[in-house]
């Protein structure tokens, strides 16, 4: 093996320690904002609904910080600089994306609807 093929290897082995790092980071934000999505319901069903609002902020943030990184490798992908098909550690970190995508509206949602049935509650005792 020759100097630039050595050279080559270590370059792609180097973007590819990127993406996997990458990939880790969107898994990561994306089961921070799942978490924080399920407290917010846990607040709304305690009727706590300040720390509901608080705990969806908190979910978007970490959900627009895994868009950002994915974004970024999809980008890098559409402009050749990474032309290696993507990874199952991709498909599942864009995996978790999704599902974190479905618990921030079911969240939202659910919140609204004990909101409601709080208020519906206190008119009825009334």
């Amino acid at each position: 093996m020759g100097q630039q093929d050595k050279f080559e290897n270590s370059v792609e082995q180097k973007q590819n320690d990127r993406d996997y790092a990458d990939c880790f980071q969107i898994i990561a934000e994306a089961g921070q904002a799942k978490s924080d999505y399920i407290a917010a319901t846990h607040a709304g069903i305690a009727g706590n609904f300040e720390k509901a609002k608080e705990l969806i902020r908190s979910g978007n943030e970490a959900f627009d910080k895994s868009h950002m990184i994915h974004l970024k490798l999809l980008q890098l992908f559409a402009s050749g600089e990474n032309c290696q098909p993507p990874s199952v550690l991709l498909v599942h970190a864009e995996d978790q994306m999704s599902s974190a995508e479905v618990l921030r509206a079911v969240a939202d949602d659910f919140i609204l609807y004990c909101a409601r049935d709080i208020e519906k509650n206190s008119e009825a005792t009334s």
